[in-house]
Parts: structure tokens; C-alpha cells; sequence
């Protein structure tokens, strides 16, 4: 634990682009929410893989299937991440899904926690660009948001086209 406080004094702090430069080393907050961020992959990731094989739907199994695909592609980015600035990138494994092919949900309930699930993850993205300093690590955690609005909005869409998305209260 530091035993004092340290002050930023130059702006090459925000820097992660500069390649004449070596980058500074990532603060904790960067750390902490890139770790987050793993961990909520590593749950997705496993969650999507258990629903995929057992949606009823074919477009339902695919959409899960490319979700777990986008977890594996940030997990990976975010390894990339952490091993570039000599952090070991270690999460705590959540087990294996089964092998069962049974359903206990229905394909609606799975997408609507998906949807909630890809939401809650773009709040995180959001968090992360908020408290990032380093500009590289802004723009990743831009572009990971990106990606994941794309498949939030693909998985609202199927939603919608089969008739399980409820309209909110309005405004009167």
C-alpha cells in the first residue's frame, strides 16, 4: 500500500499511443476494471455456451453461439492487455457446462437474460472508458462497447421478430 500520495504532472500520463515511447505501466483502477471485465467474459462466455446447445430455436442457438464468441475474443483481448503491461492475466475458472440438451428455460427467458446480461456488460464498458486515463485503453474499451451494442441490438431484434419483447411502461 502506497504511503503517499502521488500527483499526475505530465500529460504523457494519458498517452498509449506514442510508439517512439514505452507506455506507462496501467494504474489500478485500469487493472480492476479490465479484470471485471474478464470475469464477466469468462461468465458469458460459459453461460452462452450452455444456452446455445440448448435453445430450440436455430437462430436462438446461433445468436448464443456468436455471443460466446464475442466472450472469447474480448477474454482474449483483455489477456493481451494485461500480459503486454507484465500483469499475469488469471481468472478464477466457473466450471463446465453439462452435456445436457434439455431445456429448463424457455428460449424467450434465455434471450431476455442474455439482453439484460449484454446491457449490464455495456454499463462495465462504459464505467471503464469513464475511469480509464491512458488513451489507448479508452479506445479499446470504445471499441469493445461497440461490439458489444452490435450484438445486444442483433439479439433485441430476434426478440422482437418472435414476439418476447414487452414494450416498457410509457410516458404519458
Amino acid at each position: 500500500m502506497p504511503n503517499s500520495n502521488e500527483y499526475i504532472n505530465d500529460l504523457h500520463y494519458l498517452s498509449g499511443f506514442n510508439l517512439l515511447e514505452k507506455t506507462r505501466q496501467m494504474d489500478s483502477y485500469e487493472l480492476a476494471v479490465i479484470h471485471h471485465n474478464m470475469e464477466n467474459n469468462n461468465i458469458g462466455m460459459t453461460l452462452m455456451y450452455a444456452f446455445s446447445q440448448v435453445a430450440k430455436e436455430q437462430e436462438v442457438k446461433d445468436y448464443f453461439h456468436k455471443g460466446m464468441e464475442l466472450s472469447s475474443k474480448i477474454l482474449k483481448e483483455s489477456s493481451k492487455m494485461l500480459l503486454d503491461n507484465n500483469i499475469s492475466p488469471t481468472i478464477t475458472s466457473i466450471g463446465n457446462a453439462t452435456n445436457s440438451k434439455e431445456s429448463p428455460f424457455s428460449d424467450k427467458l434465455m434471450m431476455y437474460f442474455n439482453y439484460m446480461l449484454t446491457n449490464l456488460m455495456l454499463g462495465a464498458n462504459a464505467f471503464a472508458f469513464g475511469f480509464t486515463l491512458r488513451n489507448d485503453l479508452k479506445i479499446k474499451a470504445a471499441l469493445t462497447a461497440k461490439d458489444v451494442a452490435d450484438y445486444a441490438n442483433e439479439g433485441t431484434k430476434i426478440m422482437i421478430n418472435h414476439g418476447w419483447m414487452e414494450k416498457p411502461p410509457q410516458v404519458s
